[in-house]
């Protein structure tokens, strides 16, 4: 294999062990922290095309900060309002503000150059009082209003993005210390809207939470077809549980996806990347699959199988652990040799790579009964 090859090959493996630059953070924990006051108000722009943009909110209730409910506030906020960064008319929502001298700024939870929506967390009117939910602290207070809240999402997409960020938090945390996170995401994964089912369970993945990828398989035609179907794809290429249910899942949603699906590819990127012996089966049933990029997946798969390499995560495969050669090389003989590669394989020999596997299991496949 030449250097070029084995390059390319770190950086798509690397490109599919990371959960599309979506790992789970701690945003609305930091944003808490950082805010002077959190409050529950509508926001109503007063001048978009300035920059800073400028804005009324009107005040509703307060989770943080000495601010009192029922009055207003004229905000600011970094930039313009205008193209994609456009502010709704009365937009309802968890707002969390900074004090600079004197002057009022939304924080973008959502990052520096986030939308106006990625920093204001949806929620109804009227809201349940933050002020009574609980009497904890910023950040539990948030997550009680939510949890009461948790019927209720703005099903406008700006929403749904303002969604993704709050589910992106800790979730191995928060599933174990905070009950109101899994009440609020199994709200979410009950929903009648396919784009917040699809956010639901692609918080459920990120959290190695099997019920969710049994939803994701029983669902996936549906999922597939939703605005937000780029997070579990994101998350189930990112899933290493090597569980036979799991495995059985995961090549489900490979299966039936349908072609240049994203979830499709996720699901087999999965699958490569476990590469177990219990996975070798579902990998194998790629290769008659008409889309050749699932094809490709699998005989990648099937070669670290062979190699006998571990289950390949971030970590291994920067420390090139797929170079390994280990236990299962009884299964590498000198037919498949050949065709042995962790590298894409070119599309004018796809077929000619998939036939020697497929002819490879015909004789191994005995192993497996």
């Amino acid at each position: 294999m030449t250097c070029n090859r084995v390059l390319f090959t770190v950086t798509a493996l690397m490109i599919t062990s990371t959960p599309g630059a979506a790992a789970p953070g701690q945003r609305l924990r930091s944003a808490c922290a950082d805010a002077d006051a959190v409050i529950v108000g509508i926001a109503d722009p007063v001048a978009a095309d300035s920059s800073p943009a400028l804005l009324a909110v009107a005040v509703e209730d307060v989770v943080k900060g000495a601010l009192r409910a029922n009055t207003s506030l004229t905000v600011t906020w970094p930039g313009s309002l205008t193209s994609v960064r456009v502010a709704p008319r009365r937009y309802r929502a968890l707002w969390f503000l900074k004090n600079d001298v004197g002057r009022w700024e939304i924080i973008p939870i959502g990052g520096p150059n986030a939308p106006l929506f990625a920093s204001g967390l949806s929620v109804p009117a009227p809201a349940a009082a933050a002020s009574q939910s609980s009497s904890g602290e910023c950040y539990e207070r948030i997550w009680a209003l939510l949890k009461d809240n948790s019927a209720y999402v703005d099903q406008e997409f700006p929403a749904l993005i303002a969604m993704e960020t709050l589910l992106q938090e800790d979730p191995a945390m928060l599933a174990a210390t905070n009950p109101a996170y899994s009440i609020v995401v199994n709200s979410y994964a009950q929903s009648q809207s396919i784009d917040l089912r699809a956010l639901a369970i692609a918080s459920g993945l990120r959290r190695g939470d099997i019920a969710s990828l049994n939803q994701l398989a029983a669902e996936v035609a549906s999922i597939a077809r939703s605005r937000t179907a780029l997070n579990p794809a994101f998350a189930v290429a990112s899933w290493r549980d090597a569980d036979p249910a799991a495995l059985a899942a995961l090549g489900t949603i490979a299966g039936r996806a349908g072609a240049a699906d994203a979830l499709a590819f996720g699901a087999a990127d999965a699958l490569m990347m476990i590469h177990t012996s219990e996975a070798v089966p579902h990998l194998v049933k790629l290769l008659s699959l008409s889309d050749p990029q699932l094809a490709n997946r699998a005989v990648r798969g099937l070669s670290l199988f062979v190699n006998g390499s571990p289950i390949l995560s971030g970590h291994n495969v920067r420390t090139m652990a797929f170079l390994t050669e280990g236990k299962n090389r009884q299964f590498l003989d000198e037919t498949i040799a050949p065709y042995v590669t962790i590298a894409p394989v070119p599309p004018d020999r796809q077929g000619e790579y998939t036939g020697a596997w497929l002819a490879w299991w015909a004789r191994m496949a005995a192993n497996w009964k």
